[in-house]
């Protein structure tokens, strides 16, 4: 008899704007950026960090756990969200935004590996690091899938 796992993944999108503050809230602020779903983002620390997703007892409060959807999604990231909630297949969806990402003290957490070039955490920040250059905000919006 095998015994099968199911990996939880981490999904989503990086969203972008190029609004002014006061107007982040209106239809159409965000726009779909970046599909993370290629990225490889499994659980591990730095998802324990930023959203809390762990099977154990975390001694720190996550950043970003359990915010819901934030308003105004991108399309792209809309019509995906749409999708898992219909086939039941995610959950913890929540977002962050890139000044809150910068602000974490990653030293703090030396079991965070942020040095992937090619996948990985590390990448997806060097990228919303370089977007962060073109547009006024950013954000991370996701949500976690068994495969």
């Amino acid at each position: 008899m095998y015994q099968y796992t199911m990996s939880t993944y981490v999904c989503g999108f990086v969203e972008i704007s190029s609004l002014d503050e006061a107007d982040l809230t209106t239809e159409g602020a965000w726009q779909s950026c970046l599909d993370i779903g290629s990225l490889g983002l499994g659980l591990g620390a730095e998802s324990e960090i930023l959203f809390g997703a762990t099977k154990h007892k975390l001694e720190w409060v996550p950043l970003a756990q359990n915010r819901g959807l934030p308003p105004n999604l991108g399309a792209l990231t809309s019509h995906a969200a749409k999708d898992v909630l219909a086939d039941q297949t995610g959950w913890g969806f929540t977002y962050i935004t890139y000044e809150e990402i910068e602000q974490v003290d990653w030293r703090a957490y030396p079991t965070a590996e942020l040095d992937g070039s090619t996948y990985g955490w590390g990448l997806l920040f060097r990228l919303m690091q370089t977007l962060d250059s073109g547009s006024k905000h950013q954000r991370l919006v996701v949500w976690f899938e068994w495969f």
